[in-house]
């Protein structure tokens, strides 16, 4: 089972960091500006530049580690 998270972040504060769930494993983020990384169990995702009132999304894609 594959269970995707998709983030909204509307801040211009980077980076912005989530936690991979407990009883999942990261597969892969896919961010609309910057670059994400797993870093000690976090999702980093290094926004860059952003301008008042922008905004970005990321993808993150964690897989379910027991069946249940």
């Amino acid at each position: 089972m594959v269970a995707v998270l998709a983030v909204l972040a509307v801040v211009a504060v980077s980076p912005a960091v989530v936690a991979v769930p407990s009883g999942a494993s990261y597969v892969s983020a896919t961010p609309s500006q910057g670059s994400c990384v797993l870093s000690n169990g976090m999702v980093v995702w290094s926004l860059g530049t952003m301008t008042n009132g922008a905004w970005a999304t990321a993808r993150l894609t964690f897989r379910a580690n027991a069946s249940g």
